[in-house]
């Protein structure tokens, strides 16, 4: 089975998916990790908009058969139904993988990300793959997304204190949601009790075990 897996940046920031793929390749352990970014789609995917627009340009990436599995880096999973379904290799998703490590064993778990527009559609993943009862919270930083991710400082700050609250609503666990999120996420981990859980370095950790499986 082929170790390269292929990292899809659902928006059109070639910097995003740079900073996603240095992440990926130091989490991964056994293989080699390969970026693309979408084109026509928006720079940041605020909202559900955007994540169908997101969606319809991942789903129809042309992915050739030297990938042994696909990571789709947008936290919403845009697109990732219909590659999986057409794909004969594991397809992961960074909420997907994220969220099933944070509420693994039953452990009690928030979302902290900067798009409050998405937050029924992340809500719903959590539903979706079973995680209602684990998923006590999803909180949002204040302030427009755009000028909050824009200044790498402020955005460490705001997550910090989304963290806060999220501890105070009882997180055992804290996800943060999103890929172009996946630098703060690896600064903010040091500084928290809790664990703090990066979905890049999730999905990395899902799509090598699924190799190892489908190998």
């Amino acid at each position: 089975m082929q170790r390269s897996i292929l990292l899809i940046n659902p928006n059109s920031n070639a910097q995003t998916t740079s900073a996603m793929v240095e992440i990926a390749g130091e989490a991964a352990k056994t293989s080699t990790i390969h970026g693309v970014t979408m084109i026509g789609v928006p720079p940041i995917i605020t909202t559900p908009d955007a994540l169908d627009q997101a969606a319809e340009a991942v789903s129809q990436t042309p992915i050739d058969n030297n990938y042994g599995a696909v990571v789709v880096a947008a936290f919403g999973d845009p697109g990732l139904d219909r590659l999986r379904a057409r794909l004969p290799v594991p397809v992961v998703g960074i909420a997907e993988a994220s969220l099933l490590e944070a509420g693994q064993n039953r452990r009690l778990f928030s979302i902290a990300t900067t798009t409050p527009a998405l937050g029924p559609r992340i809500t719903q993943k959590a539903t979706q793959l079973g995680l209602t009862a684990e998923c006590v919270s999803v909180r949002f930083t204040k302030g427009d997304p755009f000028v909050v991710m824009a200044d790498t400082d402020r955005l460490v700050e705001a997550l910090a204190k989304t963290i806060d609250q999220c501890v105070g609503d009882g997180a055992e666990a804290v996800v943060i949601g999103g890929g172009p999120l996946a630098k703060a996420a690896r600064v903010l981990k040091p500084h928290f009790d809790v664990p703090i859980i990066e979905p890049i370095v999730s999905a990395v950790a899902l799509a090598e075990a699924r190799i190892d499986t489908a190998g």
